[in-house]
């Protein structure tokens, strides 16, 4: 039984939402964020550079979009570890 909680404990979660105006769903992007963050450190990968500032400027820019997507209204975000990566 000790395996089996190890196991569902090391398999790899993904984190999906939805977000329109990042800037005014501050939750949100914190859940998106603490996601980020903890697939990486899963992953083992580095984490000291990471900054929650900069994250929201991703997410910013993210939601501006590009010329292909200023019409769409919501962005959709999704957080999982693949392979110990994390996307």
């Amino acid at each position: 039984m000790k395996k089996e909680a190890e196991l569902a404990a090391a398999e790899p979660k993904a984190f999906r939402m939805t977000c329109s105006e990042p800037e005014r769903e501050t939750e949100k992007v914190d859940q998106l964020y603490q996601a980020f963050l903890e697939a990486k450190q899963l992953a083992g990968e580095h984490t000291g550079k990471l900054s929650r500032s900069s994250f929201n400027e991703f997410v910013l820019k993210k939601n501006q979009g590009t010329p292909e997507t200023e019409n769409c209204k919501d962005v959709e975000y999704l957080v999982e570890t693949m392979k110990a990566r994390s996307n």
